[in-house]
């Protein structure tokens, strides 16, 4: 007794949540999640000697707190305390 409707078969049916899974895989990340930023897509920087160039060259890999700062190192602690504090 097979009471199956053919528009309704089990390959089908397979075949639809493969597409319907797959979807999300193929819609760019920029769609489903907005604002999110991938920690893969953040840098990690590190400053040594940051007075005079220093400063500048790691206020500018900073970039406005889009960039992780994990670690900074000078002689002279007074060098580096603007950036602790920001």
């Amino acid at each position: 007794m097979n009471d199956q409707n053919p528009q309704n078969s089990r390959r089908d049916f397979l075949k639809k949540a493969t597409v319907a899974a797959t979807a999300f895989y193929i819609v760019p990340r920029h769609v489903l999640g907005k604002g999110f930023i991938a920690p893969s897509d953040k840098l990690n920087i590190a400053g040594i000697g940051c007075g005079g160039k220093g400063q500048v060259d790691v206020n500018g890999a900073w970039n406005n707190g889009t960039e992780n700062i994990v670690a900074l190192c000078d002689v002279d602690d007074r060098q580096v305390a603007w950036a602790v504090k920001k």
